[in-house]
């Protein structure tokens, strides 16, 4: 999430008696005029882009942040004629089969929205906000990636204990951004790496942090020392340089997966060999982690809690590699159709 707002000033309001109102109103109506003719400057420039054809077989590439329609209005302060410029992909609901005349969601690129937004505060000369936070200045495109400053448009108090967590991790945890890439061997270091997992908060526990990463926890006993939360960032950083490149951390990331579900079969068959029940890792999150999954699960629908928090916007494809843990999916019933799955999903870092 972006940083807090550092050396904020705040504008103070001028007692009656120091200035007359009537000037005021007059500046600001004068204000609002100069708005209301770049509102429909853009309109007409949005008139002018008009609708792109619709394309039924469009599909956004792996990994993409995605947005309903709905929270895209919402969140990002567009309207439907400016929705109707961008590219979007339609899929069915989760609830389909409850509500079989549900159609197709629209599903757009948080980036392409992103930009969208960006363009239109720009244009119109109004602050740009994006779910609960407004940017000051320009944040720049959403995949130049730049470090931005932020003003919460809420109380910190009415925010879930683990989102007030992030926002203000007390000791703050240490971050060191510095990051030495492999640049030899037959598998070089892309040149752009997400360090930022999806679901998963931004600071966790020593545990949690030990288990993503597959490390023990004496390689952070300085990141631990500095504080009880952990920056994801930094401690993937230590473990990609701990294991040998982006690669290579990759490749023992998979080879801790495979271990353990050779371990966790061999445990369960065991334990109930006649029945398959319910197989899965012994790893649990810290409170901090369970609380974020918990609250998740009860915004799935939600934007700001779960497309654009959880997911990596940025360089997705090149996301450090993370062991979630596993649990056993049984698609038929039975032991012929089962195979070991990784929470939160296939695949996916």
């Amino acid at each position: 999430m972006p940083p807090e707002r550092q050396g904020q000033t705040r504008k103070r309001a001028s007692p009656s008696s120091a200035s007359p109102q009537k000037p005021e109103s007059k500046n600001k109506k004068t204000k609002n005029t100069g708005i209301n003719k770049r509102k429909k400057e853009w309109k007409e420039l949005i008139a002018c882009r008009g609708p792109r054809r619709i394309d039924g077989t469009f599909k956004h590439a792996a990994y993409t942040c995605t947005v309903t329609a709905t929270n895209a209005v919402k969140h990002y302060h567009l309207t439907r004629d400016e929705l109707a410029t961008l590219p979007y992909e339609s899929r069915d609901s989760k609830n389909i089969k409850q509500h079989q005349f549900m159609r197709p969601m629209k599903l757009y690129s948080h980036e392409a929205l992103f930009d969208l937004a960006r363009e239109k505060s720009l244009f119109i000369g109004t602050p740009l906000i994006i779910g609960i936070e407004e940017y000051v200045g320009d944040p720049g495109p959403a995949a130049e990636g730049r470090p931005t400053v932020t003003i919460l448009r809420v109380k910190l108090s009415d925010l879930p204990r683990w989102l007030r967590i992030e926002k203000d991790p007390q000791p703050p945890p240490l971050k060191i951004p510095t990051y030495e890439r492999v640049t030899s061997g037959e598998k070089p270091d892309p040149e752009r790496i997400c360090w930022k997992p999806s679901h998963v908060t931004n600071v966790v526990s020593v545990g949690d942090a030990c288990r993503l990463y597959c490390i023990e926890p004496h390689v952070i006993n300085d990141l631990a020392a500095a504080s009880q939360w952990i920056d994801v960032e930094t401690v993937a950083r230590r473990a990609v340089t701990l294991h040998g490149g982006f690669h290579a951390h990759y490749d023992h990331v998979r080879q801790c997966r495979e271990r353990e579900e050779k371990e966790l079969e061999a445990e369960y068959k065991a334990r109930f060999p006649y029945d398959h029940g319910e197989w899965k890792s012994h790893f649990q999150w810290s409170t901090h982690m369970q609380q974020y999954s918990r609250w998740m699960e009860k915004q799935d629908d939600d934007f700001y809690y779960s497309g654009y928090y959880s997911g990596p916007s940025r360089n997705s494809r090149n996301v450090v590699a993370v062991l979630y843990p596993l649990y056993q999916v049984d698609f038929d019933g039975g032991d012929f159709t089962s195979d070991w799955q990784w929470a939160p999903g296939w695949d996916e870092f």
